[in-house]
């Protein structure tokens, strides 16, 4: 079924009103006519049990949603009653993730906007929020919404900068504005504390696993001496290979990071709001378990845009094709 967005209930035709008479036992439960519809709408998206449950804010875990749906609920009937009424209202009231631009709001995105906030007014160093995931999770795209919301300098850390403090500092100043050719690195690096310390704002890093020991210290000072703030992407293996690397440094970066926000594993609930809300035009069908399961063997959230990019909107039935097509792919790429 190609739904429109994450809210495919229309509450005014598809969710009836609560029976006066209530649900006394789990087989009345069961056939309780919102837990009907809320059956057919789990259907309708291709999630879990645990993956639905929580898109609908269930005050229940998947597994006890299991047994609702199958007459054997052991708990209190009125409570379970009262829990799927509140997660009819909850899709009702029209919640759903929002997207900017091209970059849907994931609860991570969420989380990470939210320390960008406490980092921009902290009265202190802690002015660094660290966002850590795997290759494809989404850290550009966490970047991208957050450098769009609060404005300041995207950079991207480049290779060169883990065996040559010049190549960082120059290239940093020239991320942040900076025109002036710098003869020295100490010269640049001053340039940079300065420019941000005169103007405070958001400085967004991709690829901070490049940074050197120097680069580090960088880092820091720009938390100790000015009232910027900074969002710095990077994997979890290469913030671990620079904790052993350069303990102390690290260590002292990360003393100043204000939240630590950690991408998580792709689930069909994210598969269906990227469809809902960036590829409204694709029919997913039931597919969803079957992107998630790709995903997470291959590069994450790229993996569920990639396959939807790839799919024909003009047939309805390509979706599967285009799994296949983008798995064969990203195998071939894998072996050049």
């Amino acid at each position: 079924m190609n739904e429109s967005s994450l809210k495919v209930i229309d509450p005014a035709n598809d969710l009836k009103k609560p029976e006066k008479t209530q649900p006394q036992t789990p087989a009345e439960l069961r056939a309780f006519q919102p837990v009907v519809d809320l059956i057919r709408l789990q259907h309708q998206r291709g999630l879990s049990d645990a993956d639905f449950a929580r898109s609908i804010k269930l005050a229940y875990s998947g597994s006890v949603w299991g047994k609702i749906k199958n007459g054997k609920f052991n708990g209190s009937v009125p409570r379970g009653v009262r829990a799927v009424e509140q997660a009819v209202k909850y899709i009702s009231e029209g919640h759903a993730l929002e997207a900017a631009g091209d970059v849907v709001v994931f609860d991570h995105i969420a989380d990470a906007d939210a320390a960008v906030l406490l980092a921009k007014h902290s009265e202190d160093e802690h002015r660094i929020v660290m966002i850590a995931g795997a290759s494809g999770s989404g850290k550009s795209q966490t970047l991208k919404f957050l450098n769009g919301k609060y404005g300041g300098d995207m950079l991207h850390a480049h290779p060169s900068w883990a065996s040559s403090y010049m190549s960082c500092v120059t290239e940093f100043a020239a991320g942040i504005g900076l025109t002036d050719e710098f003869r020295s690195a100490r010269k640049a690096e001053h340039a940079i504390v300065r420019d941000l310390a005169e103007r405070p704002r958001l400085v967004c890093v991709d690829e901070a696993n490049y940074f050197n020991r120097d680069g580090l210290n960088l880092l820091k000072t720009i938390a100790n001496e000015t009232r910027s703030f900074l969002a710095i992407a990077t994997l979890p293996n290469d913030l671990r290979r620079l904790n052993a690397t350069h303990n102390h440094e690290t260590r002292q970066v990360i003393r100043r990071v204000i939240s630590i926000i950690s991408l998580p594993l792709i689930d069909s609930e994210m598969v269906l709001a990227v469809q809902g809300r960036l590829f409204p035009k694709v029919a997913l069908g039931s597919y969803a378990p079957q992107i998630v399961a790709l995903a997470n063997k291959y590069h994450r959230l790229d993996t569920v845009v990639r396959v939807f990019e790839e799919t024909d909107m003009e047939n309805p039935d390509d979706l599967l094709y285009a799994l296949e097509r983008v798995e064969r792919a990203i195998k071939v790429e894998g072996i050049k």
